[in-house]
């Protein structure tokens, strides 16, 4: 009879598990709103939050003129709109860029300081 140390014992126990639990992750291979073109963040709150639109799906205001955008989870929700599948989901181009925008509409001045200083250490 061979023996097998307590140690490679362990490991065959660990990775089968997390391998396990890998396979049970719903959506894994759908694309996520915040990579969208559509995708409008909530100017007020993070960029990934739930808070945020879809240009995509929206009613004008009759009275205002102004366009009223869907939340970007409930049009996911929506099997007739986007759903889980991203129907309508089209790669932004210029996240960084996007994300970079968001955070100096967000935090003003400062958040203008912290995007060029991280430009800046990839120049160098």
């Amino acid at each position: 009879m061979t023996y097998i140390p307590m140690k490679f014992h362990l490991y065959l126990f660990l990775t089968s598990t997390f391998a396990l639990q890998d396979a049970f992750i719903r959506n894994l291979d759908k694309p996520p709103c915040i990579h969208c073109k559509h995708y409008l963040p909530d100017p007020s709150d993070s960029f990934d939050a739930s808070t945020a639109k879809c240009r995509m799906f929206g009613g004008k205001d009759t009275h205002t003129g102004m366009v009223l955008y869907e939340h970007a989870v409930l049009v996911r929700g929506d099997e007739i709109r986007c759903s889980v599948e991203g129907k309508y989901f089209e790669g932004e181009k210029h996240l960084c860029l996007k994300r970079a925008g968001h955070m100096v509409q967000r935090t003003g001045p400062v958040g203008l300081f912290i995007v060029l200083l991280n430009i800046f250490k990839y120049m160098v």
